[in-house]
This record gives structure tokens, C-alpha cells and sequence, in this order.
């Protein structure tokens, strides 16, 4: 009973909290009554952050759900093992799905394009929105290229706005503010030759920008207005605010403008005066004015000059007059930088007024650089536009390549037929290793994921049947840290993909059963298999050395033997990569170790093996003499 209090006084304070924040006639609009219980977590969320950057957030206006039930659900396994971000091999995006798209201009667009990967749509009607926003831009290349260019010419919005609300904010950041704004003002015009739904929307925002008193033009001008051009490094220097824009600090300035002018003109006259050829004026921020005179000139120094400070080659010297002129003056800079401060923090205070619309018009120049950036690679690599069917079990590509092997090889790419429906959802594929069977179910993984975040495909044609869930389960790997060996990591993986796919998923398995011994790898497999089969009934693609599986394409209608092709010259073996019907009849280890180097002397030896263990089976390694 306790317990449900404090949680239900955890709960009140967490929405009143998130009231006052977001407003409560805007929090009371965010949908989150179906979450009502993640509240308090939300604002224990945001309340660390007031408290670890010492400062209000009023840039966080939104308060939105996430769902993956609205996104192709990949796990965390998944996403590596097709190295959509990050890769395994190689630094930065290289080798990867984002670095094969990333043709993004902005910052704020590349951190969306990564979103998108990792969360693919599940909708067919919001994926054919996007399809339809990619092809309009396919399809126009010159409106591309000039949205291209616009792009190339803004800030990163999104950091820009979190900066300029905070204490973190410089002038500079209010002209790159400014800059970003005047080139996204030529986008309307651009945008009106391109259909679709997403770009209805993205007309009526950007149309804005020619409405009478809209917040982007206010913004521009009052920057233009406000903020001297180049400004200074940071806040602490004077000439932030430009003339003519405040009638208070212009009169100001004027009043010890001739101050300065008698500081700026002293030099020259006092050389004239005493005929010191070398004497200099100068300022520190430590003994303000002087007057220098080198030590060989001292016997002209005139007796209205008072010694300052001593250097090893010359004197320093202040003279009433000076002394009195820096003290107008200093009081005068000091004053106009207080001053400025205070106007510059109301020209801040405007744009933190309309932040709202700000970061609207960043969330959709996000989104506009990543479509632009997916026609851009669909159409520089052939890519071809995906067809979505409410046929279950269907996935039919056609002349299919990998997006990332396609782009990191100089050999051309051999494209692949891949076809699964109703009465071929289960796909066992056999071959030696090095012939592509990974690659292959990569392949189609990667097109799933491609298709369905909204872009064109490396393909001749695609039609498929929205994947719900997908998983993955390729290459070796432990988990020692944790007392996890190769095929418990194996074991792990798989459990969690038979409990969690539906018959919606698509699976891939590679070589699952193999980190144990032979007959309790192969029992594993078949089990397995059979599983998928039988109760998931999901479209699977199951890569494996178990030969002997393939007879289950005998009980199990839906179930077809594929491998990869391959082609014996005399001793030796040519990987054509092509993805064919029908088992493989051998498995080639003993070839593929003979083209990794392995001594003569093994390869004869173990040639020799294999015809006995053929012929008599394992018994013939005892009888071998």
C-alpha cells in the first residue's frame, strides 16, 4: 500500500513537473496518456540534465513516445552483425550501410540518416510517403543539385538553436543563425516542382518564409539589425551590437569617442613634442596606457611624465592628462559592455521566442538532406525503386547486389535472383566457404532494411511483404568477460531469435550447430530448422555444412535446397558467386585451404583422409596405418 503511494506521488510530481516545462496545455496534447508510467522517468531524465549543465532547457519543447511497434525491430546483434553504422573492420562509417548512403550536406541530416537506418518503417503507407519523396527527387535532378547546394551552405541548425538558449552562445553563433536562415530561404521556390505527401508538407512549412511578419524573416532581420558583421570572438569583447541599432549605447560610445581618438593620435604627437623618434604608445590589461621611451632616449623625457614600470631596454610612463583620459575611457568601454550584453541578451531572448518554430524547420531540413541524400546514391549506383505487397511471405529480388561489397570492390558484383513466398519460405543454402553465402543473406537483409526506411535498392526489381521483425545470426564470437564461449554466444543468439520471431520476421542463419561436436551441431541444426519451420513459419534463410539436412526438402514442401555455384577446372575450384537451386555436393575445405597457403604435405595428407573417411567412415582412422 505504501508503495503504490510513493509511486503515486512519484507520478504526480513527475507531471507536474513536465507541465511546467512544456506548458500544460502543450503537455496535455503529446498523446502520452497510454504512458502515463514512463513520466516519472521522463522527468527524472530531464531533471538530470537542468542539474548537471546548471541551466533551464527551454530548447526541449516536445515530449514525444517512441514505439518500435511503428519500426522494423532489429536487435542489438542485428545491427552489427550487418554493420549498418559502425563496422567491425574498418574506422569510421567505411564498410558500412550509413557510409554507402551518407551523401547528407548538413550534420543535423547525417544524425537523422542514422536514425532511419536503425529504425526502418513498418507502415506501408508512411514507407510509400517516403518511396514517393525519394522518387520525386530521383526523378529531378536539377531540383536536387540545387537543394544540394542550399544545403551545403547551412549550419547545423539543431546544435545551433541548443547553443543559442544556453550560456554557451557567442555573436558568431547568431550570424551562422542568421546565414542558415537566408540560404533556406531559397528552398520554397525549389520545392514547389516536387510531389508527394512529404513534400505538401514540406511547401506549407517552408512557405513561411514569404509570409508577412513569419519568424524566420524576423529572426534574419533582426540579426542583420542587431549584430555587427564579423562580430567578435566572444561575448567579453565590445563591438557585438552594431551602430545605429540602439539609440542609448550609439550616444554612449560617442561620448568618449573623442577619448579614444586622443589615445589613437597621442603617439604621434608626443614624438613631435619632445623629438623621441622611438617613443611608443601602448595599453595592457594589467597597467592600462603607457608611454615607452627606449633607455638611449631618456635624457628627453619631459618632467610631466610619471615613471609606470621598468623593462631592461626601455622606461614606462603615464602623464596626468593620459591617466585621466584612460579612466573616461575605460568607464565608457566598461559601461557599452554592459550594456551590450544586455541587448544582446534581449535580441536572444526574441529568438528563444520562436524556438519552437526553429527547431520545426530543423526537424524538416533533417529529414529533407536524407531523402535527397538517398536519391542522390540511387541514382549515381543504379538503385531501382521497391514494390511493397500485402501478399504474406513474399519476397521476390531480382538481380540483387549488395550495397556495401558493390561500392568497396573494384571486381564487378554478381547480381542474384532471391525469391521466398508461401511455397518457398524456407531456403537452406549450402556451399564452401568463400563461395557468398554470407554475403548473400547479408544481401537480402540489407535490402529489407533499405526498402523499408523509404529508399531505392541495388536491384533490377524488388517486391516484398513488410518485415515486422529481423534477425540475424552470423559469425563466431565469445563473451569471455562474462563466461560465455563461441557457441554458448551461438546458443544465446539463437534462443532469443526462436522466442522472439513471428511469422512476419525474416531470419538468417549462418552456420548454427557448428561450435560443438558433429552429431550434436547437426542434431541442433535440424531441430532448429525444423522449429522455424514448423511453428515460427517465418521466411528463413539457413547457410550451413550439414549436408545432410538437405533431405529435409523431402517432408517439408516449403523448404528448397539452394547453394552457390561452383566450377572444378582439374584440382582446382573457380567461386562464380552465383546463387543457384539445388545442394551443393560438397563442402571444398580441402581446396579452399590449398588457396590460403596451407603446406603441400596437409593438403595430400588430408585428401587422402577424406577418401578413407568417405569410404569407411571414421573407423578408417583407426585402421589407418
Amino acid at each position: 500500500m505504501l508503495q503504490n503511494k510513493v509511486e503515486m506521488l512519484r507520478w504526480r510530481d513527475a507531471q507536474k513537473r513536465l507541465s511546467e516545462q512544456f506548458g500544460e496545455h502543450l503537455f496535455s496534447g503529446m498523446g502520452l496518456h497510454e504512458v502515463e508510467a514512463a513520466l516519472p522517468a521522463a522527468w527524472a531524465l530531464l531533471n538530470y540534465v537542468m542539474v548537471t549543465q546548471k541551466a533551464q532547457l527551454p530548447h526541449i519543447t516536445k515530449l514525444r513516445t517512441f514505439g518500435m511497434q511503428r519500426h522494423l525491430f532489429m536487435d542489438r546483434v542485428t545491427v552489427q552483425n550487418l554493420e549498418l553504422i559502425q563496422s567491425r573492420t574498418e574506422a569510421g562509417k567505411k564498410g558500412t550501410l550509413f557510409g554507402v548512403l551518407d551523401e547528407t550536406r548538413t550534420a543535423m541530416g547525417g544524425r537523422k540518416l542514422k536514425q532511419l537506418i536503425q529504425y526502418p518503417l513498418l507502415d506501408p503507407l508512411r514507407i510509400t510517403a517516403r518511396l514517393d519523396a525519394v522518387d520525386a527527387l530521383f526523378q529531378d535532378r536539377l531540383s536536387r543539385e540545387e537543394i544540394r547546394d542550399i544545403l551545403g551552405g547551412v549550419y547545423d541548425l539543431e546544435r545551433l538553436v541548443g547553443r543559442i538558449v544556453s550560456d554557451y552562445q557567442q555573436p558568431r553563433d547568431l550570424l551562422a543563425l542568421k546565414q542558415t536562415l537566408e540560404a533556406l530561404s531559397a528552398l520554397p521556390s525549389i520545392l514547389t516542382h516536387l510531389t508527394g505527401e512529404l513534400f505538401v508538407r514540406y511547401q506549407g512549412l517552408f512557405a513561411r518564409f514569404s509570409e508577412p511578419g513569419n519568424p524566420y524573416q524576423g529572426v534574419i532581420q533582426l540579426i542583420t539589425d542587431a549584430i555587427e558583421d564579423p562580430a567578435p570572438a566572444n561575448l567579453r569583447d565590445t563591438g557585438v551590437i552594431r551602430p545605429g541599432f540602439h539609440h542609448e549605447l550609439d550616444a554612449l560610445i560617442h561620448s568618449f569617442s573623442e577619448v579614444r581618438l586622443w589615445i589613437q593620435n597621442l603617439e604621434a604627437s608626443e614624438r613631435e613634442r619632445t623629438g623621441i623618434k622611438t617613443l611608443k604608445v601602448g595599453y595592457t590589461r594589467v597597467f592600462g596606457y603607457y608611454i615607452e621611451v627606449s633607455n638611449g632616449q631618456l635624457d628627453k623625457v619631459p618632467d610631466n611624465y610619471i615613471r609606470k614600470q621598468t623593462l631592461t631596454n626601455a622606461e614606462r610612463f603615464i602623464t596626468p592628462e593620459l591617466k585621466e583620459k584612460e579612466h573616461v575611457l575605460l568607464t565608457g568601454e566598461e559601461q557599452q559592455k554592459q550594456l551590450e550584453v544586455t541587448i544582446y541578451g534581449q535580441v536572444v531572448a526574441h529568438i528563444v521566442s520562436v524556438i519552437a518554430d526553429l527547431q520545426t524547420l530543423a526537424s524538416a531540413v533533417a529529414e529533407l538532406d536524407c531523402l535527397q541524400a538517398m536519391a542522390t546514391v540511387s541514382m549515381r549506383f543504379g538503385y531501382t525503386r521497391p514494390i511493397f505487397t500485402s501478399e504474406t511471405g513474399t519476397l521476390k529480388f531480382l538481380g540483387s547486389r549488395h550495397p556495401i561489397l558493390e561500392r568497396d570492390t573494384e571486381k564487378p558484383f554478381i547480381p542474384n535472383d532471391i525469391v521466398m513466398d508461401k511455397d518457398s519460405r524456407f531456403l537452406l543454402i549450402t556451399g564452401p566457404n568463400m563461395a557468398g553465402k554470407s554475403t548473400l543473406m547479408r544481401q537480402v537483409a540489407l535490402t529489407v532494411v533499405l526498402a523499408q526506411m523509404g529508399c531505392f535498392v541495388p536491384a533490377d526489381s524488388v517486391e516484398l511483404c513488410p518485415v515486422d521483425k529481423l534477425f540475424t545470426r552470423i559469425g563466431a564470437l565469445d563473451n569471455l568477460y562474462f563466461g560465455q564461449s563461441t557457441f554458448m554466444v551461438e546458443m544465446l543468439e539463437t534462443a532469443a531469435i526462436l522466442n522472439n520471431a513471428t511469422a512476419e520476421s525474416l531470419i538468417v542463419l549462418d552456420e548454427v550447430g557448428r561450435g560443438t561436436s558433429t552429431f550434436d551441431g547437426m542434431s541442433l541444426a535440424c531441430a532448429i530448422s525444423t522449429h522455424l519451420y514448423e511453428k515460427t513459419q517465418a521466411r528463413s534463410m539457413f547457410a550451413t555444412h550439414y549436408h545432410e539436412l538437405t533431405v529435409l526438402a523431402d517432408r517439408l514442401p516449403a523448404l528448397h535446397n539452394f547453394s552457390m555455384q561452383i566450377q572444378e577446372t582439374g584440382d582446382d575450384i573457380v567461386f562464380t558467386h552465383r546463387f543457384v537451386p539445388g545442394p551443393a555436393d560438397k563442402s571444398y575445405g580441402i581446396h579452399v585451404a590449398k588457396m590460403a597457403g596451407l603446406p603441400e604435405a596437409i593438403i595430400q595428407d588430408a585428401t587422402a583422409l577424406l577418401s578413407g573417411f568417405e569410404a569407411e567412415g571414421v573407423h578408417y582412422l583407426r585402421e589407418r596405418p
